[in-house]
């Protein structure tokens, strides 16, 4: 949802900056069409899964591999894998629709080639791949097979849908890391009480590699320190696994969660107002760089109408820095607007490497 808002902000921001002030910085400087009061500041994120995936090998699809049912429409994907041996890489051979089979105590169950395709939409259908929906096997264990031809160390990547199980991973983690600093995650699963699930977490750097960590107290601190700063390069991703008996069923979730490395690279020291005006308001804002690239301010001044403070206007400013210097923002004020004003900070952007410092102070002058 979050990021369909930010793609609907998009051509708003276009026609924006188009109206700003360049210079040979690159300075842009546009006001918001409203006013904002404060950043949203919550690091946090909360993902829901009543999904699992995991990766099976050939030799375990012939004699087959358990599966326990939660829900009465469940949707079942094989995607053939990328493996090694003594020749090379290789790939597992594409799944064949009809050669899945799923066996329970009343025998072979009869399986549907049609399913909801939207709720499987972004869930890496790979040329190869094939989906079945099990239909009525809600507390149920089965065994999945494939009855084709395939070699002992075929790779493939099981993935089952359960959306109408009443087993839900939940699982909370910040959307930030500060430097050095620990990734809180939390998990439990609705509809299992009283069981803890037990958790298998991988951690990824952008670029694949495999991130060693020691997790405690709800708390992910890495062994080593992370390298990528900033979402320029990517996002580091965790990837999390868990595992619960709950009646008898052996209840799989898997959930996927991103998170950006941030260091911090300049703040925020103060400002001056200049240009005073019935009409605009100028800050410079000092920036302390302690890495050249270019940074951005949204910040809102604040001053009086009909006696009253109140937020007057937004603006945006952002420019090339080699060094630390001022930033000028320049406020549009509405009419009846007064002073004395001040300069509340809501956000520095260090657009070099995509990084966000939510503010929300009113800074000193």
């Amino acid at each position: 949802m979050k990021i369909k808002k930010l793609i609907q902000a998009l051509p708003a921001f276009v026609m924006l900056t188009s109206t700003g002030v360049l210079a040979n910085n690159g300075y842009v400087n546009f006001p918001y069409p409203t006013v904002i009061s404060a950043t949203p500041s919550a690091n946090t994120q909360t993902l829901s899964s009543t999904e699992y995936w995991e990766v099976v090998r050939g030799d375990e699809l012939k004699t087959g591999v358990a599966i326990s049912f939660t829900g009465n429409k469940s949707v079942v994907l094989l995607s053939p894998q990328y493996s090694h041996d003594m020749n090379g890489q290789k790939r597992a051979p594409a799944v064949a629709e009809n050669a899945i089979e799923l066996h329970t105590l009343q025998g072979k169950a009869s399986l549907s080639a049609t399913y909801n395709r939207d709720e499987m939409s972004g869930y890496g259908f790979a040329p190869g791949s094939a989906a079945v929906q099990a239909n009525k096997l809600a507390g149920q264990n089965a065994t999945l097979r494939l009855n084709q031809k395939i070699s002992d160390d075929d790779l493939y990547l099981l993935h089952v849908k359960e959306s109408d199980s009443p087993y839900q991973l939940n699982v909370e983690s910040n959307v930030m890391v500060q430097e050095e600093a620990a990734l809180v995650l939390h998990a439990d699963v609705t509809g299992a009480k009283n069981i803890k699930p037990k958790l298998a977490i991988q951690v990824s750097a952008p670029d694949g590699q495999s991130i060693p960590y020691h997790f405690t107290n709800d708390k992910l601190a890495f062994d080593a320190p992370l390298e990528h700063v900033g979402a320029r390069e990517g996002m580091y991703n965790v990837v999390v696994h868990s595992h619960s008996m709950v009646n008898g069923l052996e209840v799989k979730r898997s959930v996927r969660l991103p998170f950006v490395h941030q260091r911090e690279s300049a703040s925020v020291i103060t400002y001056s107002l200049s240009e005073q005006t019935a009409k605009h308001v100028t800050a410079n804002v000092s920036l302390n760089v302690s890495q050249e690239g270019r940074y951005g301010v949204v910040a809102t001044l604040m001053g009086y109408r009909d006696g009253k403070q109140i937020a007057l206007a937004t603006s945006e400013a952002a420019q090339d820095f080699s060094t630390s210097e001022t930033l000028p923002i320049r406020f549009t004020l509405p009419k009846g607007a007064t002073g004395p004003y001040q300069v509340n900070i809501l956000e520095l952007k260090d657009q070099t490497r995509l990084q966000r410092f939510v503010q929300n102070e009113l800074v000193t002058q």
